[in-house]
This record gives C-alpha cells, structure tokens and sequence, in this order.
C-alpha cells in the first residue's frame, strides 16, 4: 500500500512539475542490497523523485534520449543495454565496446568510444559503423559537442583533444590539476558568447575544468571552476541553461547532491539526492521531453513499486 501511495504521489508530482513547465529528468546510476543495480530518476528543476528502474549489473556509461523515450546503460555485460526510462522495460542490447557514451544532437545516433575507435550505433537501423580518432590511443571521457564535434579526455597523457566529426584532430590542451576525467557535458550557452560552447570536464576533485570551443574553428581554452561545499564531484550534465553537477556534500552527515551552475558558472542550492546511496556509475539527463513521456513515467512507477513489493 505504501509503495502504491508513493506512486500516486509520484504521479501527482510529474503533474505538478508538468504544470511549472519542466520536463529534465536526471538519470543516476545506483546500487544497494535492497534494489541491486539500478538507475534512480529524478526532476531536478522541481526536485522530486520519480522511482527507478533495475539494469543488469554495474553501470559504467549512461545517456538519455528524449526524443526516442530511451536509457542507453552501459554495464559490466559487455554490452549497451537499451530501456524505456519511463516504464523501465528492456528493449534490447547491442555489443558496443567502450566505457563511455554519448548521443548526437539529433539523438538518431549513439557513440561508444574505446581507445582510438569509435563505435556508431545508428539507432534507426541499428547497425554498427567506425570511426578513427586520430592520434588518439586511450580515452576515458567522451562527448558529442551540438557543433558536431567529438570531445575526448585521456587520461593517459592527461590530455583533452577536439576532433571533427569524420575523426580528424583539431585541438588538444593537457589537464589542469587534473588526473582522472570521469565525464564531459556541454554547458549550455550564455546568449552574449554565441561561438562559444562550454565543455564542463570533472573528476573526484573539488573543481571543474573548463573547455570553451570556438565554433568556428574546434579550438578551446581552458580554465578551472572551484566546486565549495563538495568532497568530490563524480558526475556533470547539460542543462536548458547551464549543467548540473553531482557529486557528495561536505555537510554533515554526507549526502549525495545536484547543483545547478548558471550559464555563467555561478553555483545554486543544492538537491538532496535522498534516494540514491551510492555513485557507483555515471550520470545522464533527459532534456525537454515530450510531455507524455512523462505522463508514461507517472504510470510506470506504479508496475515498478507494485511488482518489487510483490518480491
């Protein structure tokens, strides 16, 4: 009865953020004796948890398609584990390599990146095409930049390169005070800077490394955001208007939290992630869905929260 009441609350929660014109909803991977694996889903506008949906083992890459209703899990299987976010349904799998993901700015396309080869899965057709990076040997963190670009860290060589999106080298700039980029996420633009796009780079470390790439050209500067208030900061996400940074509070006790920081780095209040228990996986966001996903989602919490109180 309570996880029904919960449903229903959650439902009623959707409605409202429905109501204030928000439909982000932050993908957090998680793991806990009670749920096993899975990812954890809240609005980070309204801050309101929306259930989650179980995966298959630990999550090692993540991305969200609004536009196809998709989660796209990368796990220990091996495989790129395909769901409906808002039923929490397996779809299918596909053997894409790598431990990072990303999607283009159509969402027609997923990428995988393993060394220096990226993996294309076409998500009309479902077929597999190759891309070379070129003079790339290792990678850590990948991200599709909307110019159309490929933004890759290295952790080996603590470098960061821009490629074009045919694989050819751009640009590249080494780490500051950096040693382990664990995710890359386009912040959106300020109006007053329009050929500039802002690439958030972050890590367990208090700060952010910032990447502005030219539009025109794929170079980028680089600079460092101090993170307060975090003792470590493991995941970043795009935003309508900015990005939001996850990562564990200083508070006490501890807590594991999202913050949204502006368009001109300033940082907000922070969002109690109560719900999540560990960060044992990367982080996504759904951005501006169709309003009816979000309807689906209010409706398949319900089957979720019935069939584990069942268990």
């Amino acid at each position: 009865m309570f996880a029904l009441k919960s449903a229903l609350a959650g439902c009623a929660a959707l409605a409202a953020s429905a109501a204030f014109g928000s439909f982000d909803m932050l993908l957090q991977a998680d793991s806990d004796t009670t749920l096993g694996d899975h990812i954890d889903r809240y609005d980070p506008v309204n801050r309101v948890y929306l259930g989650s949906f179980p995966v298959f083992g630990s999550v090692l890459a993540l991305a969200g398609s609004s536009a196809r209703g998709l989660a796209f899990v990368r796990s220990s299987t091996a495989n790129v584990d395909i769901f409906n976010y808002s039923t929490g349904d397996y779809i299918r799998n596909s053997p894409l390599v790598g431990t990072s993901l990303a999607l283009n700015e159509a969402q027609d396309k997923l990428y995988s990146i393993s060394g220096g080869t990226l993996t294309i899965l076409d998500l009309n057709t479902f077929s597999t095409s190759f891309i070379t990076l070129s003079g790339q040997s290792t990678s850590s963190a990948l991200c599709a930049s909307k110019t159309g670009r490929f933004i890759v860290a290295d952790d080996t060589s603590a470098t960061i390169r821009s490629y074009s999106s045919t694989g050819a080298f751009l640009f590249s700039t080494t780490y500051i005070g950096f040693t382990n980029v664990k995710q890359i996420a386009e912040r959106a633009n300020s109006n007053a800077i329009s050929n500039i796009r802002y690439q958030m780079a972050t890590n367990l470390t208090t700060s952010l490394a910032g990447l502005n790439e030219t539009v025109s050209s794929g170079s980028f500067g680089t600079n460092s955001t101090a993170i307060t208030g975090f003792t470590s900061n493991t995941g970043i996400v795009s935003a309508h208007e900015g990005a939001y940074i996850i990562g564990v509070k200083t508070a006490t006790p501890t807590f594991i939290a999202a913050t949204k920081m502006s368009t001109t780095g300033n940082l907000t209040s922070s969002f109690n992630l109560s719900q999540t228990t560990s960060l044992t996986g990367q982080s996504a966001i759904v951005l501006a869905p169709e309003p009816g996903a979000f309807i689906a989602l209010g409706f398949g919490i319900i089957p979720l929260l019935v069939k584990r109180k069942k268990k």
